[in-house]
């Protein structure tokens, strides 16, 4: 079988993870506060809300307006979480995001919160096979939402057009970081779960706090606690899922623009600059030896 140029296939699925994750550590702190900030408190909402509903003597009252809570929430999320993919774009091509004022977000925030709910109908059906919706494309075409959903000016169905052509480029280095993603997503998840089952074992022996989960393991069966988990891991994880895919999108924008070939252009000349700098340094400080030593002899 004919092997694919690297420009038909794209990039390894694993040097994409490691320049995403180079990508997050070159970013700069508001952006990851800004996402901590959307995605931690939802999943605290999320959290009391499920207790709330299952445990509440008159959750029925608190239903609705709950409901309708957590749906506010979960946009102004998913609108921390455009924000973050927009500004991590911005420092993969190297131009400024500009600034976010209120018309600008308000746009993003319509465009997320028509699109993103889709992913709440469209990963269940992933789960039935015969259904023929591929959790791969699924998965790339929300995260693409998040990644251009700036550029679409408000538009939901630019928004969904252009994330689409994202979803669809380069489906083997797709279905490869997803493969990847579920190990990471196992471990992480792994992770969370040894973390939070030793930390009321580590307050009873080290500070002396009793808790329900000390009583015995039944505590950590509970819904409530079931449902952290996964929360908790998706909080970690999703900081590099977007990464991941603002990579991808660029590249494949790239295709067309030649968006990269002029990040490497800006490269060489803040390089050509500083080695101009470095040799005029030395002229200068080779023509002060020389005087100096004139003088001495």
């Amino acid at each position: 079988m004919r092997r694919l140029p690297h420009h038909e296939q794209g990039q390894p699925p694993m040097d994409v993870v490691e320049d995403a994750v180079q990508l997050l550590r070159s970013a700069p702190p508001w952006i990851h506060a800004l996402h901590l900030a959307g995605s931690g408190t939802f999943v605290l909402a999320l959290l009391w809300f499920w207790s709330d509903m299952t445990r509440g003597v008159y959750a029925d009252r608190r239903l609705a307006p709950g409901a309708l809570g957590m749906a506010g929430l979960y946009a102004l999320m998913k609108l921390a979480h455009a924000i973050h993919a927009t500004e991590l774009r911005a420092i993969v091509s190297g131009m400024a995001s500009g600034p976010w004022t209120a018309p600008r977000m308000a746009r993003l925030l319509m465009t997320q919160a028509c699109l993103q709910p889709l992913g709440l109908l469209l990963v269940p059906l992933t789960l039935f096979p015969f259904l023929l919706v591929p959790f791969p494309w699924v998965l790339a075409w929300l995260q693409a939402v998040s990644v251009t959903g700036d550029e679409a000016a408000g538009s939901p169905g630019a928004c969904a057009r252009h994330a689409l052509r994202h979803a669809m480029a380069w489906p083997g280095q797709n279905h490869g970081l997803v493969g990847i993603l579920v190990l990471v997503a196992t471990a992480v998840l792994l992770d969370v779960a040894v973390a939070v089952a030793a930390a009321p074992y580590l307050a009873g022996v080290l500070l002396g706090i009793e808790t329900d989960f000390a009583l015995g393991p039944a505590a950590y069966f509970n819904t409530t606690f079931l449902l952290a988990l996964p929360a908790l891991a998706y909080v970690v994880l999703d900081p590099l899922l977007k990464a991941i895919y603002v990579l991808r999108g660029f590249q494949r924008d790239a295709r067309h623009t030649g968006a990269d070939l002029l990040v490497r252009l800006r490269a060489a000349r803040r390089a050509a600059g500083v080695g101009l700098g470095v040799l005029l340094l030395m002229g200068a400080s080779w023509g002060s030896w020389g005087s100096w030593g004139s003088r001495g002899s």
